[in-house]
């Protein structure tokens, strides 16, 4: 009998085990991450190059990672504590000719369980959607203001200026386009609505109507820097975006005169960057008026710690979320790589990601000929209509941009280089 007792003993302690166990593997919780990458996807267009996907906690170290292909999905899978915070990593390295390489790394912090498609992007350098041929414009062949396209001009005919471009949206559209020879006072327009793809306008330049609204607009104190003005037909944006008005400064712009056309547009999209000093600022904003007047982000950090190994910063105001830049080349050993690193804004933001890369170095060989990756920018942002992290996320990931698509809806950004 007396020795039947430790047995009892040995059996109870062991069944204990055997819950605690059971009670752990039920506290884990699957994590599961995936990534569509649509066919015909850049990734695949490239050769040499090799892409992969990493699940990794908060000390860097990898959960679970694959190779990413274009077609099949990508999928992470992982079993964690309910508490424990995962980050998202996808490397991209591209062997060009001779010992030139290309490595980029994308983390995104605190990512959640979600299914992301990254589309294929398509990019028309062609500008063959509209054609406009001026006769009559004089012997100058320096203009402001001409938005994005191709163009050639002469002094034959009076003159002569030929400009072609995309359609804002293929293959029909609305078409507007100011402009004015260096000099001249005033600026014309060409408005025209239901343009088809590849359209031939020939006119005199004599003949176009003029602009003669002037909206003055007062800058923030800046040490250069661009302006664009978009306009659009109705309030509910959906309508095709035009460009209205494009302003460059190398030097401090105080206020700016646009020249809008009355009675045309009744919605305007404004989009401003400017520098100062070591800083750059960003702003996008819908409006159904022209403002006088253009305030800064309301909103600001300073960086406490800026080695990438134990990064840490402040800020102040309302933003939404953040981006750490970082840049590396070499002429010597042929690498140049840059790592981007998104994250949640909050009043305190620390990282790490020196063992993170150390990890990856396994997969990917040629990090090692990188020293360190010192901080190049950080950059923090505000969007009006989305405050959801796990809505942010989505945009980043799938390497879209967010864009304000109602009326009073806008974007701003703080970025300081080092």
């Amino acid at each position: 009998m007396k020795k039947s007792i430790p047995l009892l003993f040995l059996a109870v302690f062991l069944v204990q085990c055997s819950k605690d166990k059971d009670d752990v593997h039920e506290q884990l919780q699957d994590f599961t991450l995936t990534l569509n990458y649509e066919a015909g996807h850049e990734i695949g267009d490239t050769e040499h190059v090799q892409a992969r996907a990493f699940l990794s906690d908060q000390s860097g170290n990898i959960v679970n990672e694959a190779e990413i292909n274009v077609g099949p999905p990508t999928v992470l899978n992982a079993q964690i504590d309910p508490s424990e915070i995962l980050d998202l990593t996808i490397v991209y390295e591209v062997l060009a000719s001779g010992d030139v390489k290309f490595i980029d790394l994308l983390t995104y912090k605190d990512v959640v369980q979600e299914t992301y498609n990254l589309e294929k992007r398509v990019h028309d350098f062609t500008n063959d959607g509209f054609y406009l041929n001026m006769t009559n414009t004089g012997s100058s062949c320096d203009w402001e203001n001409i938005p994005p396209g191709a163009f050639e001009c002469g002094t034959e005919n009076g003159g002569y200026l030929n400009y072609r471009s995309n359609l804002p949206v293929s293959p029909i559209s609305d078409y507007f386009i100011s402009f004015k020879r260096l000099g001249d006072s005033v600026f014309k327009y060409f408005w025209q609505e239901d343009v088809q793809e590849g359209s031939v306008f020939n006119v005199d330049y004599s003949t176009l109507p003029e602009i003669s609204n002037l909206e003055s607009i007062t800058l923030p104190d800046n040490d250069g820097g661009s302006f664009i003005l978009n306009g659009f037909l109705d309030t509910s944006l959906h309508d095709i975006t035009q460009q209205i008005s494009y302003q460059f400064s190398n030097t401090s712009i105080g206020t700016l005169t646009v020249p809008v056309p009355l009675n045309l547009f009744d919605m305007y999209k404004i989009r401003m960057r400017y520098s100062l000093g070591d800083y750059s600022y960003t702003k996008t904003e819908n409006r159904v008026d022209i403002p006088s007047s253009l305030e800064a982000p309301s909103f600001d950090f300073a960086v406490v710690n800026p080695n990438l190994d134990q990064f840490s910063m402040t800020t102040t105001g309302v933003a939404d979320w953040y981006l750490a830049s970082t840049f590396y080349s070499s002429n010597a050993n042929g690498l140049h790589s840059t790592h981007l690193i998104y994250g949640e804004a909050a009043p305190e933001i620390t990282f790490s990601i020196e063992n993170l890369r150390l990890n990856i170095q396994s997969f990917f060989p040629n990090l090692a000929l990188v020293p360190s990756y010192p901080l190049d920018a950080i950059s923090l942002f505000n969007y009006s209509s989305i405050n959801a992290y796990e809505d942010i996320l989505r945009y980043k990931i799938e390497r879209k941009s967010y864009v304000p698509s109602s009326v009073n809806e806008y974007s701003e950004g703080v970025t300081r280089d080092y």
